[in-house]
């Protein structure tokens, strides 16, 4: 009975714990959404469809080089640390910290100066003015990945909204101050070169503030005692996390630029709109992703087995109803959302939205399989999939772009999505004998006690 009693009441404070972060990520997202649109508004109507794209284009090169100066560190520091987040785990939790500052350190210095040179060779022709943009954009490579570290590395101390702050809060609202000043106190000065010198600006000033908080709470550990590192486990976790994770972030980067290249700027600015409004499809996935994934993994380590299924039937449920919702929403005011918002010739990016939300719908449907394979150390499927996704999307993008333009883009996504989801939703239940979909089928574990 004792023992009943007190497996029930972890579960409670298990529950409580995933609820205040599933609530505190969703304010923290609810707020990164309204001046993600704020600044999406300003650029579109600043820059032109145009403009816009040129930014965009840039911006989407700079996500793509910088993926090898992350590798899967964000994700490796998080489990590792929410595995180990104990006192007789401190020696690891310091060697795991100083693995990540030298893969990032080391992969900075190759990728930035390659980056230069490839600036120096693009020629306006390619949809961008080169080396203008890509000299000042280059920064973000490192402290991007140096952000994402300390935030990772407090989430799996199981401060989620603490580590989310700098980059999710107070770049993008130092970002969107200071292109609101810009406008105001100088009409006609902001260009897409001198929009990319103030987002780095605002991530510099997220990485200090970032910096302090870490240093709150790892600096003991930092300072004190004998770090161990498993430089090959680690580097192998790292290298299958970072394939997966690099196809996850550049997959959107990747396909924005052939869009560019097909079908021209112009194409690529309402494929950049798309994505942006779509993402308020799969903003409830991202949301429950985000607060679960620690305690997904501390589940897995404490091999709560069922408890774990609960939390993944109840992160499907909750994002796949959020995102059908916000897909109506869009069906039936997309279009005035767009021209309100954005202008007139934005409207022409509605179809998009459509398509790429409900690729959004049927991935939450099918729960976080992501997530799930991440964290309980199966990175190799996740891989997969995102590689399976990845040629799908690009063959179906490749063939319907240059007739459909960003509508064709949008269907190579949601074809690519949604065979990936239905991939790791298969893999889970064979595997781990866990169903992460909103249906929550149970698994027969034939073989196994």
């Amino acid at each position: 009975m004792i023992s009943g009693r007190l497996r029930s009441g972890i579960a409670a404070a298990r529950r409580s714990a995933f609820m205040r972060s599933f609530v505190g990520v969703g304010g923290l997202t609810a707020i990164e959404i309204v001046l993600g649109l704020f600044t999406a508004i300003l650029l579109a109507r600043t820059l032109g469809v145009d403009g816009l794209g040129v930014y965009s284009l840039a911006l989407a090169a700079v996500i793509l080089a910088g993926i090898p100066a992350e590798l899967g560190l964000p994700i490796l520091v998080m489990r590792e640390i929410a595995h180990h987040d104990n006192d007789t785990g401190s020696g690891v939790v310091k060697g795991l910290l100083i693995f990540a500052a030298v893969v990032i350190v080391l992969m900075s210095i190759i990728v930035i100066p390659l980056m230069l040179v490839i600036g120096d060779a693009v020629t306006p022709d390619n949809g961008f003015t080169g080396s203008a943009i890509l000299s000042v954009a280059v920064a973000l490579i490192p402290l991007t990945a140096i952000g994402k570290m300390f935030g990772t590395a407090l989430a799996g101390k199981q401060r989620v909204v603490l580590g989310l702050i700098p980059q999710r809060l107070v770049r993008p609202g130092i970002f969107a101050i200071a292109l609101g000043t810009a406008m105001l106190l100088e009409p006609g000065w902001l260009t897409p070169v001198r929009a990319m010198a103030l987002q780095v600006m605002a991530a510099t000033v997220a990485l200090v503030l970032g910096t302090v908080m870490f240093m709150h709470h790892f600096g003991g550990i930092l300072r004190h005692g004998t770090a161990i590192i498993s430089w090959r486990d680690w580097t192998v976790a790292m290298l299958r996390l970072g394939i997966a994770n690099g196809i996850h972030l550049g997959q959107a980067q990747i396909l924005l630029l052939i869009t560019g290249a097909l079908a021209g700027a112009e194409s690529a600015g309402l494929l950049r709109i798309a994505q942006r409004a779509a993402g308020l499809v799969g903003i409830g996935t991202m949301i429950a992703n985000l607060a679960s994934a620690p305690h997904i993994a501390r589940l897995n380590a404490d091999g709560r087995h069922d408890r774990l299924q609960r939390l993944l039937t109840l992160v499907a449920r909750a994002s796949s109803g959020a995102a059908a919702l916000v897909l109506v929403c869009f069906y039936f005011g997309g279009d005035w959302l767009l021209e309100t918002l954005f202008g007139a010739d934005f409207i022409a990016a509605l179809g998009a939205i459509i398509i790429i939300g409900a690729a959004e719908t049927v991935r939450a449907l099918l729960g976080p399989g992501v997530i799930l394979m991440n964290m309980v150390r199966h990175e190799g499927i996740t891989a997969v999939g995102f590689m399976i996704s990845l040629v799908i999307s690009i063959l179906i993008t490749w063939a319907l772009t240059p007739t459909y333009g960003a509508g064709g883009t949008a269907w190579g996504v949601f074809f690519g999505m949604a065979v990936m989801a239905v991939f790791l939703w298969h893999k889970s239940r064979r595997v781990l004998f866990l169903d992460p979909s909103a249906f929550g089928w149970p698994v027969r574990r034939e073989g196994m006690e």
